[in-house]
This record gives structure tokens, C-alpha cells and sequence, in this order.
């Protein structure tokens, strides 16, 4: 340990000779004392054909996210993995690699309608690639505002990767809050 954090306050009530600082748990809403808070937090987006542009920016802030923080937040999770259930497949040239490939494959390729997932769950597939789709992507592809960011990240990977850091700061941030109920390690 250094001297600074040897010499830090331990906060949360609790003291190891392994860490100078334990943080306090807080084992999510502590508010909610019938159990039904998740209710409130279903997503309202699912990436389903049919979901409108205006849905998916009530939902963004909904959420409490801007526009060009949710699209940030969005490449990044097509960057690093492919697409969960219901839907299939890679959506980036390079998946695994936290870059601006999948803005850049978005642009770069025409979708079309698959309806070919294990399920039935429509998606979409590049017409010329095998990178798959969902509504949610087609719709930050051609909506104006949405499409403006998608091709700002494209062409500028540093911007994209600075908004990111803001956007999932916010999000991992978002609703946590020192409370009397928060129990010490």
C-alpha cells in the first residue's frame, strides 16, 4: 500500500490487514421494502421490429442517459460481444475489440430482414456479411439524430471512446447514494 492509502480512513465500519479501505454494501434499492421495485425497471426496449425511433428515445431518457451517451453505451456492447438471445451473431468486424468497427460496419453495410434466429425473432443480416442486426441498430442507422452520432463515432474512435467513459460512469453510477441503511462489510 502506499502511504496515502495507508493512511486513509477506513470506510464501512470494517478493517483487513489485506485492504486499507473496505467500501460500505449496499445491496441495491433499500427502499424498497416489498420486493417489486424491479417492476419499475423492466426495459422497454427489447431491439424488436417495430420499435419506433421516438420509443427508443423515450426509453434513453427514461433511463436518464443522453442520446449520444446510449449510442456510445450500444457500440461498445456490439464491440465486445455478439448478440444474445433471442437474437444471433456478430454485429461488428472485430468483436471483442472496444473500437468504432461496429459504427463503421453499421454504415458500411445494407440490412435486410432475417427472420432466421432459433426462436423466430426477427433481426437483421448484412447483405453482403455475415454481421447480423437488431431493430434498435437499423433505427440509430437512420434516424437523424441518432445516425448523425453513429457517424461521428464512426469516423472518430477517440470520440466515441470519450463519451463511452462518461456515459458508463453515469450508468454504473446511476441511483447509488449513501444511505443509513447501506450495512458495513
Amino acid at each position: 500500500l502506499d502511504d496515502a492509502a495507508a493512511a486513509a480512513p477506513s470506510r464501512g465500519g470494517a478493517s483487513s490487514s489485506k485492504f486499507a479501505v473496505i467500501p460500505a454494501f449496499c445491496g441495491g434499492r433499500v427502499d424498497d421494502v416489498e420486493g417489486r421495485a424491479w417492476e419499475y425497471v423492466e426495459p422497454t426496449i427489447a431491439g424488436r421490429v417495430g420499435e419506433t425511433a421516438l420509443q427508443l428515445k423515450e426509453s434513453i431518457a427514461r433511463a436518464g442517459l443522453t442520446t449520444r451517451g446510449y449510442v456510445a453505451l450500444l457500440g461498445a456492447r456490439r464491440a465486445l460481444a455478439n448478440l444474445t438471445a433471442p437474437f444471433f451473431g456478430a454485429t461488428s468486424s472485430t468483436p471483442g475489440s472496444l473500437d468504432n468497427a461496429y459504427f463503421n460496419d453499421l454504415l458500411g453495410h445494407d440490412y435486410a430482414a432475417f427472420d432466421e434466429s432459433p426462436d423466430g425473432t426477427p433481426q437483421y443480416k448484412a447483405t453482403d456479411a455475415d454481421l447480423y442486426a437488431t431493430a434498435t441498430d437499423v433505427t440509430c442507422k437512420f434516424d437523424a439524430e441518432l445516425g448523425a452520432i453513429v457517424m461521428e463515432y464512426a469516423v472518430d474512435n477517440d470520440a466515441f471512446l470519450a463519451e463511452l467513459a462518461v456515459a458508463w460512469t453515469a450508468l454504473v453510477n446511476a441511483d447509488r447514494f449513501d444511505t443509513p441503511a447501506c450495512l458495513p462489510l
